[in-house]
């Protein structure tokens, strides 16, 4: 079997998590808590991003995790045009739609991971805050002014949800559930 080393980065309004990976085993993991004081003094997330990648480069090293190996670093989000939920490769394109703020702004969109592809990582995002798949009748209000736009927690939604296929011993596609994300934003 190839050994993948990977890094992941899960950016919250108060907290970087970040976990190594060496192909699907967790070997170390951490939740980097900036206090609020601390970010106090940033005016915008976009501010934030030299500390932040401090954090994560001194986790790197503590860790004695040499970032020349990494083959991918992953990120959470980065608010672009709608996507179907999954995998992408991080490009110029998204960081711009990111950095725009036109579809959103939240922590998650300093996309770090793209700062790390300067050791060979190859940097990517997986479901998005602004995965859509809703269908069509999801779109309504009860307004017809206003249509719903779709923009959660697809992560975590869709990781609980393959959690619990996985430990009922069901296939994730046939379930019918109902997810509910309660952290430092919710949706249902």
């Amino acid at each position: 079997m190839e050994r993948y080393e990977i890094l992941v980065i899960n950016l919250g309004s108060s907290s970087t998590k970040v976990a190594y990976y060496i192909n699907d085993t967790c070997m170390v993991k951490a939740n980097l808590a900036h206090l609020s004081e601390e970010l106090k003094q940033y005016d915008s997330i976009w501010k934030q991003a030299d500390m932040r990648m401090e954090a994560i480069e001194k986790f790197l090293d503590e860790n004695g995790i040499d970032k020349g190996k990494l083959a991918a670093v992953v990120s959470r989000g980065g608010h672009t045009r709608p996507l179907t939920g999954g995998t992408y490769l991080i490009n110029q394109v998204m960081l711009e739609e990111s950095a725009s703020e036109v579809y959103g702004n939240h922590a998650c969109d300093l996309v770090l991971a793209s700062r790390l592809a300067r050791y060979g990582a190859r940097p990517m995002t997986a479901n998005t805050p602004v995965t859509d798949e809703f269908e069509p009748l999801a779109r309504y209000s009860g307004l017809p002014e206003i249509e719903r736009r779709s923009s959660f927690h697809a992560l975590n939604h869709k990781g609980a949800a393959r959690h619990y296929a996985k430990e009922t011993g069901r296939d994730y596609g046939s379930l019918n559930l109902i997810v509910v994300h309660m952290g430092g934003g919710i949706s249902v």
